[in-house]
């Protein structure tokens, strides 16, 4: 376990970008066009909610009672390149993979109406209370990407000191901690092939939730959504009980509880992250807990080395804080 009266003081290595992978968006498309991880998952995990639905999480549990949870992105799920190289990562260093998807993310359509959003912390906190209680897991570690990593920051400052006593340390990378800015700066020009990229898988999937519950929304109206912000105005927000898309992003935004976290925390985001509006780097003055990374390369999930088959900076990281970690638990 991290020593959190130090951790504030903890050298964390800094990242150094190639200069082939200096832009933004290179470092965005490299990884995941060039970098190989492959993991074979050995569990497929299906727990069911208290709202009646289901999510599945792919697993290698490992055999000693550590874990690390890893939290994909928008329209991710357990097979995306950096969820597979965190799991490398930590099954190199002996730790156990739960590699949750996110309703809806798995290739098999939920149950309900509703899907996934990125304030939505009740299916992970579904997820650890069977890995600790159900599967005597005692030593977690939670890791998330993007719309996962808002997830997991938002979870741990809602629970603040009432946090799990087996969750050590969490890790998010290329975060919207701000999600009303981040909407905004997703439809900047720069940014409109991956807009639309989300919003047709988005949209694919309403289409089929459509026919299914016809009546439960205005479905239509989302599909005639240019922006994240109509989307959330029609879609998500109607279909997960906020008032709208301000209200959705008011209430969901990690940004807000970042003061409460009380585990030792890193939030690794990279300045030329076109995702990313200015208020996605925060300084956080009062919070010894939560360590920020805001190095000026490495895109959105991105952060590669040379050649692209070395590990990440978030990977490196990884690696580095679960050696710690382990080297101060078997002090004790």
């Amino acid at each position: 376990m991290l020593n959190r009266e130090s951790w504030k003081d903890l050298p964390i290595p800094d990242y150094r970008a190639p200069l082939v992978f200096r832009g933004g968006h290179g470092a965005t498309l490299g990884i995941h066009f060039f970098k190989k991880s492959s993991v074979k998952y050995t569990l497929r995990l299906r727990l069911d909610t208290p709202d009646g639905d289901f999510f599945f999480t792919d697993m290698v549990p490992g055999n000693d009672g550590k874990i690390v949870v890893l939290l994909h992105g928008l329209e991710g799920n357990s097979q995306r390149p950096y969820i597979m190289g965190m799991a490398q990562v930590a099954m190199g260093r002996g730790w156990g993979v739960a590699a949750m998807n996110f309703r809806s993310c798995d290739g098999q359509l939920n149950s309900r109406a509703r899907f996934y959003h990125s304030g939505e912390t009740g299916d992970l906190e579904v997820l650890l209370n069977h890995l600790t209680e159900k599967m005597g897991f005692n030593r977690v570690v939670l890791v998330g990407f993007s719309l996962g990593g808002n997830v997991l920051l938002k979870y741990l400052g809602e629970k603040g000191e009432s946090l799990h006593p087996a969750i050590e340390f969490g890790m998010a990378i290329s975060v919207p901690v701000d999600l009303s800015s981040s909407s905004d700066q997703i439809e900047s020009l720069q940014n409109r092939l991956y807009l639309r990229r989300f919003l047709k898988s988005l949209k694919g999937k309403v289409r089929q939730k459509m026919e299914i519950h016809p009546d439960e929304i205005d479905w239509e109206r989302g599909l005639r959504a240019r922006t994240f912000r109509e989307f959330d105005e029609f879609i998500t927000a109607p279909l997960h009980g906020f008032e709208g898309a301000a209200d959705y992003y008011r209430k969901s935004s990690s940004l807000f509880f970042l003061d409460r976290i009380a585990v030792p925390s890193v939030l690794l985001s990279a300045k030329n992250d076109s995702f990313l509006s200015n208020s996605c780097y925060p300084a956080v003055r009062d919070n010894s807990m939560l360590r920020t990374i805001f190095p000026k390369h490495g895109g959105h999930v991105g952060f590669p080395h040379w050649p692209v088959s070395k590990q990440t900076y978030p990977e490196l990281i990884l690696s580095y804080l679960l050696s710690l970690a382990d080297d101060r638990d078997s002090t004790h």
